[in-house]
């Protein structure tokens, strides 16, 4: 029964559907499998032979990985509606990063060098079908984290 006066946003409910919290539980996996990749690849830069720009870049990514997982667990472990919700942003922003990526490198080898589309077709279509999936997973995923941590 509904109760007038009490705040809808006060009540702390849980995602009562099994089917919604399997999902929030594959998508913490699947996020924790891949921060954890990405922290252990730029803990392993510095110990390479020669440093490049890409190695500076992989430790300093490491700081930024590392606070994304950290909301991650506080959102799935702690069930802070506020952490899902930052969680769910960053997760739709990597969705517009991706998508311009991918756009940006079809436009400058459409743009740049045609030629090579006859000869690298294999390739383009791997590139634009897996970045193109990890567009949409970022995306539904951010969507569904914003939506299931709104209040109302």
């Amino acid at each position: 029964m509904i109760n007038p006066y009490e705040s809808p946003v006060a009540t702390n409910q849980k995602i009562s559907t099994p089917g919604l919290a399997v999902l929030r539980g594959v998508f913490f996996c699947l996020n924790s499998l891949v921060a954890a990749l990405f922290i252990t690849a730029g803990l392993s830069a510095p110990f390479q032979d020669e440093w490049t720009l890409g190695t500076i870049f992989s430790v300093l990514f490491v700081g930024p990985i590392l606070a994304y997982e950290i909301g991650e667990c506080l959102a799935y472990f702690g069930g802070s509606k506020s952490a899902e919700r930052v969680i769910g942003g960053f997760n739709l922003g990597g969705a517009v990063v991706t998508a311009f990526g991918i756009v940006a490198n079809l436009v400058e080898l459409l743009f740049k060098e045609p030629s090579r589309l006859a000869e690298d077709w294999p390739f383009i279509l791997v590139f634009v079908s897996v970045g193109s999936a990890i567009v949409i997973y970022f995306a539904i995923c951010g969507y569904l984290r914003v939506k299931w941590s709104n209040p109302s």
